[in-house]
């Protein structure tokens, strides 16, 4: 009935005659115990898994073959083989390993042995100068493959200033600003998280610093030339000592280097400094501006001395004129009242004359008559009749008095009477030229 080729029951016709080609005067024998499932037949092999050792898992499979099940236990599927020693209770997939027996006690195909202590390593970072650091810049760390470092602690030596070590051995920039040049040896011993110990000898460099001031020279070039090494700008011209040096433009000044000039002179290569002395004339650019004087002209008010030797009262033998007392540098007059610079419309007549010895108006007086020293005078009365006449007037022998000079008729040496007087006046500045007017003798 289910195919397999194996008898369950048979059927039996009486008859005169076969009832088919199937039938046969014999009974045929009936093997199949189970009929009606095709698994099971006299061809069928049973299974049984065996665990020698009570462990719970089977260590090797036995099996028969027949019809209907040997009992309980039996399968037409063969169980999986999985207890590596069916002989030790101890020994299955389930079991806990133990290192270094060298028993496989789970079955995985594999000994286990405890590994020994893998040492922690150190790794140093390059030095650099010590103006190059950072706060948590990271100077050292350190590694281990039996995981992670549980505890540091140096055993020889002192941590740098301005370094910290971490719980993990790891060397940490803390104050930057506190770090000093030089070698520091340390010893270390770390912890691992598997209790393995190292001890090891690392050595925290750091350089001194080349250019303390980054104005592009080194400390020692800057000792060499006298500059400041903490200070870019030694003399503060508003160029770096390296531009002045190197004429290598710094981008981040305003201005920039054309020649090499001297890192040490505020005046080098600009003279716009408040001490500087452009002109020459012995003042400052900061004393200049408050004179309201310019510092690029030695002689303000063009009058012959230098704005120094008016406003210090200093002679400068580098003028013809000699000064001894201070005046107005932005007076052209001062101290040199009879300048020509001063007179520029020619010389100043006063028409008043009182010679009575007061040292008031003794005598007629025109002022700057020095600067046209080619020059003649003619004084007249009313009556048009000459009572003074000179050449080359301005000196002491040449002053007019009120004094006649002897005419037709004044007679010399007389004095002459109050009234009003005409005078006539040549001069040359350039070209010969005059003035006339009148001037009133009092006496």
């Amino acid at each position: 009935a289910d195919g397999d080729g194996y008898l369950g029951s048979t059927t039996s016709v009486i008859s005169c005659t076969s009832p088919g080609s199937e039938y046969s005067l014999t009974e045929p024998a009936t093997d199949d115990c189970d009929d009606s499932d095709k698994a099971i037949n006299p061809d069928t092999v049973w299974y049984i898994g065996i665990d020698n050792d009570g462990d719970g898992f089977i260590g090797s499979v036995d099996s028969t073959t027949q019809c209907a099940s040997p009992g309980t236990g039996y399968s037409t599927t063969s169980p999986a083989v999985s207890d590596c020693d069916d002989s030790d209770a101890a020994i299955n997939p389930d079991a806990t390993e133990i290192p270094d027996n060298d028993v496989d006690e789970n079955c995985d195909g594999e000994l286990q042995y405890s590994p020994s202590d893998i040492e922690a390593i150190y790794s140093v970072l390059q030095a650099k100068e010590v103006d190059d650091y950072h706060n948590e810049d990271i100077l050292a760390t350190v590694s281990d493959q039996d995981g992670l470092i549980v505890g540091a602690n140096i055993t020889s030596g002192d941590l740098p200033a301005g370094v910290t070590m971490t719980t993990e051995g790891r060397f940490v920039v803390s104050e930057a600003e506190n770090l000093i040049p030089g070698e520091y040896t340390l010893e270390i011993t770390t912890t691992d998280e598997l209790g393995g110990v190292t001890v090891q000898v690392i050595t925290l460099s750091f350089l001194k610093d080349s250019d303390h001031d980054d104005d592009g020279l080194s400390n020692e070039e800057e000792e060499i030339l006298g500059t400041d090494p903490e200070n870019p700008d030694s003399d503060g011209d508003g160029l770096t000592d390296g531009e002045e040096v190197l004429v290598v433009d710094d981008p981040g000044t305003d201005a920039g280097p054309s020649e090499v000039s001297d890192p040490l002179n505020s005046c080098d290569p600009f003279q716009t400094g408040d001490n500087c002395d452009p002109d020459g004339d012995g003042l400052t650019n900061s004393e200049e501006r408050s004179q309201g004087t310019d510092i690029f002209d030695p002689d303000s008010d063009n009058d012959g001395l230098t704005d120094g030797e008016e406003v210090n009262g200093i002679d400068d033998a580098g003028t013809p004129l000699v000064t001894s007392a201070t005046s107005d540098p932005l007076n052209r007059c001062d101290p040199n009242p009879n300048s020509s610079e001063c007179f520029e419309n020619g010389p100043e007549i006063i028409q008043k004359l009182s010679p009575n010895g007061d040292g008031v108006h003794d005598y007629f007086e025109i002022k700057g008559i020095e600067t046209f020293a080619e020059n003649t005078l003619e004084v007249y009365n009313r009556w048009g009749v000459m009572v003074y006449e000179a050449r080359d007037y301005g000196d002491n022998s040449k002053l007019f008095r009120g004094i006649s000079e002897g005419r037709l008729t004044v007679r010399k040496g007389e004095e002459l009477p109050a009234g009003t007087y005409f005078y006539i006046l040549r001069y040359k500045d350039g070209e010969w030229k005059t003035k006339s007017g009148h001037l009133y003798l009092n006496r």
